[in-house]
């Protein structure tokens, strides 16, 4: 996602009726949150860069 500080991750949520969002998975402990972002980003990071060679192609 794409916010005011740039970009982040956020788990997997559902909004209910009342507007108010439901975690539907969370990171068990900041260790492991922090392993599953730094995944998303690496593979973000890469799908870039060859997006990037492709559009060059």
């Amino acid at each position: 996602m794409d916010g005011k500080g740039g970009l982040f991750v956020c788990m997997p949520s559902k909004r209910l009726l009342t507007g108010e969002r439901v975690d539907l998975a969370h990171a068990l402990n900041n260790e492991t949150r922090e392993k599953i972002t730094s995944a998303i980003f690496t593979a973000y990071e890469q799908a870039l860069a060859k997006s990037e060679n492709s559009d060059k192609e």
